[in-house]
């Protein structure tokens, strides 16, 4: 099958998974947008921003409403990758209404920046504070982290943006067994090799969704 991403520009947005922060540090190389590029033959640009958030409470630069309007030229990008939550469910007090409606808000002036553009979406990774598994704890939101993928998932159907769900695409990529070998913090940052293997399967899910 010939690749459809091939010289393709994709702009790679979201937070600390996105940025390829490993808990301690930024990665100089080996992160999933550097990976993915690799993988697709493609030229992907990283606008990951550490602590970034969809409801744009957290960072005074870099959370999603922050990129979408003054930071990102869409024009130059044939598809994008969004990929932010996790730091919503923990970190935000907001609810998961406001983190729908600044998600879709956010999602339209992407479309409308550039409608041509393709758009895939990544839900966030499940966490472990304090070794505990973040799918069915409230965080500060109130809702859990399943509660936060579920309705994530909606709005990008609602959208027709393709959506990787790890909870069906990769059940197994973290889990209670593994978890403290794939993420480097023992917590929600990858090892440089969680990141090549998340890169793999973020590809292998857009290039099955054209």
């Amino acid at each position: 099958m010939k690749n459809p991403f091939q010289n393709q520009n994709i702009a790679a947005i979201g937070d600390s998974i996105t940025n390829g922060y490993n808990g301690y540090y930024d990665l100089t190389s080996g992160t999933y947008p550097e990976w993915l590029g690799k993988d697709l033959d493609a030229h992907v640009d990283n606008y990951g921003v550490n602590a970034a958030s969809i409801s744009d409470e957290i960072t005074d630069h870099g959370d999603m409403g922050d990129q979408v309007n003054d930071n990102i030229n869409f024009k130059k990008y044939d598809t994008a990758v969004v990929f932010y939550g996790t730091n919503d469910w923990r970190h935000s007090a907001h609810s998961l209404s406001q983190v729908i409606k600044a998600l879709n808000q956010n999602l339209n002036i992407m479309k409308q920046k550039n409608s041509k553009m393709k758009i895939y979406a990544v839900l966030p990774l499940r966490r472990y504070d304090n070794g505990k598994c973040s799918d069915d704890v409230q965080g500060n939101g109130g809702y859990t982290m399943n509660q936060l993928c579920d309705a994530l998932k909606r709005v990008y159907a609602n959208q027709n943006i393709p959506c990787l769900d790890w909870r069906i695409e990769a059940p197994d990529l973290i889990t209670d067994q593994n978890y403290k070998e794939r993420f480097n913090d023992q917590h929600l940052h990858p090892t440089p090799a969680t990141y090549k293997l998340m890169a793999k399967m973020i590809g292998q899910f857009m290039v099955k969704n054209v």
